[in-house]
């Protein structure tokens, strides 16, 4: 009689639903997603709409470094601060630039009109103002207050106020080289960054470069911090006509050190490699006339510099490492990327009589933002990553294309995280919604949307989809286990899938309706196996992965030592066992040879197989040979042989207990064995001496010696 288990399967492989190996699907859609893609002459919208861009036109191009300032008067012609060396250019509403005004010093870091053909000039680092006249075109020192940076200027109609680094200060400055620092004790900070006037004679709002504090200062000189920011530097100050104040923040790297540090990361603009602030985090917050402080933008991964607000409860933010400009709505809270420009840091803001204007500090231009918008726009999306090479398939487009308008779309691919000259070429363009696009087998891949019209009629993007397939992973066999002589283990019929009672209904019919087509099937339950012990029988198991995760099919085949086929053990089997009826082979050695495949998970061009061969293993079912002599003082010597080592040998008197006999090599482990057995003396008479010999696979020899002991 054998005995069984039901026991649960831990080693085998269950199929399970997967896209491992299927073709899956890159998905780009949403305003936080669509924004991670590059928006080179598109709007993305709060809605998760992709529309065309207003225009962005060069108003001048600009000789020498980054700009750190910008203002604009009344008729047009703005006011451009650059470094190295530190000039201020002037730009008429033509486009005309000239040079007004160059210092010995590296930088000019501050501008501001006095409303009287006056323009103050603020250079480091000698840490001077000057006033330069535009009728004439002189300048003359005006003030030289106790430090060495000046970091930004404001005028209020009667009095200029100063922003310095260290030791830090705010200074007021009431006529040429008369000016005192104000609210000295509250300020307690060694660097202040910007400086913009309140409205209705309200003081003015002054942002610091190391502790992100936004304050105010009324007319007596009295100092109120209203925001103490996680980010340390309040990079630029925009006041609406409500007195509502804006401020941008970026997190400084130089964070502690001296001036030098906000220096080098200012001049950063000019290396197209440098992070130093981009890498950061950047945030801008709108200071309400009722008090309220709201963080209306938070970038990870742009770093604001410039900011202005519009006549439409909109607020307009610059950045630098992916050169967009973003407006946030206040009234809403919605934000909008409202253009991005190609390869450029914003760094200098103003609003101006034709709109609102930008510097730019990798091209040195000036530019301004119409308010009508471009006729052909771009749109590149993130750069998808599958991880590993695969093949792409169709691309696909959602959106609307009214009468009038088009949307096309193209595919480029590589194997860098970053596209460069190693990527191929943007397939040929295919019309809305998109198609089989031809792009080289890649890890990476990018979309380049192109919105088009004749000017009534506006396309819009709302969803990229880009199908993919990774190349088929061979299954892989970790190790094939031939158990011992005598366990069998049998698959049972796996239970029948669990369903549920509903009670009948239109609205439970309708919920079933709106189930997703592809939803996953609930996962299959684990294989249940019965195992016996069973004479004449072996089972042999085996571990196989595959990396895709494909459903697995099983051939084992029984093969001489040598390779030849002898008998098919299984075909097509899902469980990674078989069992072996060895009462029908002869003796010998024997492998299995498992061939493993996934053509249930793929077509077959794309299907594969794993071969591996198990190591050896013996069937032997002939008893070991058991030969010998007794002498009359009970000692028995044997003579075994077998085809399988021998494991165990002994005799025994007249069916008494046996006693084990000591092989002449010290050790029980070979075909052929001498073997001496020690049995006590028996008394006098005729006895019989039953020997018995074990070897490896469980068979037993038997020798019955006479004794006759006088």
């Amino acid at each position: 009689m054998c005995r069984a288990w039901i026991v649960v399967c831990a080693f085998c492989c269950v199929p399970g639903v997967t896209l491992a190996a299927k073709t899956q699907v890159f998905t780009t859609s949403g305003f936080e997603k669509l924004a991670d893609g590059e928006a080179v002459s598109t709007s993305v919208l709060q809605s998760g709409t992709v529309v065309p861009a207003p225009a962005v036109t060069k108003v001048a191009a600009l000789e020498g470094g980054p700009m750190l300032a910008l203002t604009c008067d009344a008729k047009a012609t703005c006011y451009v601060a650059v470094t190295s060396p530190g000039r201020v250019l002037s730009v008429d509403a033509a486009g005309k630039v000239k040079t007004l005004f160059e210092v010995e010093e590296a930088l000019v870091t501050g501008l501001a009109l006095d409303g009287k053909d006056g323009l103050f000039v603020a250079t480091a680092p000698e840490g001077k103002v000057h006033r330069v006249d535009l009728k004439t075109g002189k300048a003359e020192a005006y003030y030289a207050p106790e430090a060495t940076h000046i970091w930004g200027l404001a005028f209020d109609g009667s009095a200029l106020w100063v922003v310095t680094g260290e030791p830090g200060g705010l200074w007021k400055v009431t006529a040429k080289d008369k000016g005192s620092r104000v609210a000295e004790k509250p300020l307690a900070e060694k660097l202040w960054r910007a400086v913009a006037v309140l409205p209705n004679n309200k003081g003015v709002v002054v942002g610091s470069g190391r502790k992100g504090l936004l304050a105010t200062v009324d007319p007596s000189g009295k100092a109120f911090v209203h925001y103490d920011a996680a980010l340390e530097e309040v990079t630029s100050l925009a006041v609406r006509a409500d007195g509502a104040v804006a401020a941008t923040l970026v997190a400084n790297e130089g964070k502690g050190a001296g001036d030098d540090a906000l220096l080098t990361a200012s001049e950063a603009g000019e290396d197209e490699n440098s992070t130093a602030r981009d890498a950061k985090n950047s945030e801008v917050v709108v200071l309400f006339p009722n008090g309220e402080l709201r963080r209306v933008w938070r970038g990870k991964k742009d770093a604001a510099y410039a900011c202005a607000f519009d006549d439409k409860d909109g607020l307009y933010i610059g950045t630098g490492a992916r050169s967009r400009l973003y407006r946030a709505d206040l009234k809403t809270r919605d934000v909008a990327i409202v253009t991005q420009v190609d390869s450029n840091r914003i760094t200098a803001m103003a609003r101006g009589p034709k709109g609102i204007m930008l510097g730019l500090s990798t091209s040195n231009a000036l530019v301004t933002v119409a308010s009508t918008t471009v006729k052909e726009a771009v749109y590149l999306s993130p750069v998808w990553d599958a991880e590993k090479q695969v093949r792409f398939g169709r691309i696909t487009v959602r959106g609307d294309v009214p009468a009038g308008s088009r949307i096309t779309v193209a595919l480029r691919s590589g194997n860098t995280e970053k596209p460069d000259d190693t990527w191929s070429a943007w397939s040929a363009a295919l019309p809305f919604p998109g198609g089989a696009a031809v792009a080289p087998r890649a890890q990476y891949a990018q979309a380049r949307v192109t919105l088009g019209g004749d000017g009534k009629s506006t396309a819009a993007l709302r969803e990229l989809q880009l199908s993919w397939r990774p190349d088929n992973t061979p299954p892989a066999v970790a190790s094939i286990d031939v158990l011992a002589p005598g366990v069998r283990v049998e698959a049972l019929p796996s239970d029948e899938p669990k369903g549920r009672t509903f009670t009948v209904s239109a609205r439970a019919f309708e919920d079933f309706a709106h189930k997703p087509l592809a939803s996953p099937a609930p996962p299959e339950p684990a294989a249940r196996a019965k195992q016996t012990f069973e004479a004449g029988w072996r089972t042999i198991t085996w571990n196989a992965t595959d990396e895709d995760e494909d459903e697995l099919r099983y051939t084992a085949e029984l093969v001489a030592e040598n390779g030849t086929r002898v008998l098919t053990l299984g075909a097509a089997l899902k469980d990674p066992f078989v069992a072996l009826d060895e009462t029908r082979l002869p003796d010998g050695v024997y492998r299995v040879r498992l061939t493993v495949d996934d053509t249930a998970s793929n077509p077959a061009p794309d299907a594969a197989r794993t071969e591996k061969l198990s190591d050896v293993f013996g069937v032997d079912r002939t008893p070991p040979s058991v030969t010998g002599k007794v002498t009359s003082d009970g000692k028995v010597s044997l003579t075994v042989e077998d085809q399988s080592p021998i494991i165990a040998a002994s005799c025994g008197v007249d069916g008494g207990e046996p006693v084990a006999g000591a092989p002449a090599d010290g050790l029980l482990d070979g075909t052929r064995e001498e073997v001496a057995v020690a049995l006590p003396r028996p008394g006098k008479g005729r006895h019989f001496v039953a020997c018995r010999a074990e070897d490896a696979m469980g068979n037993l020899g038997r020798l019955v010696l006479t004794l006759d002991v006088p």
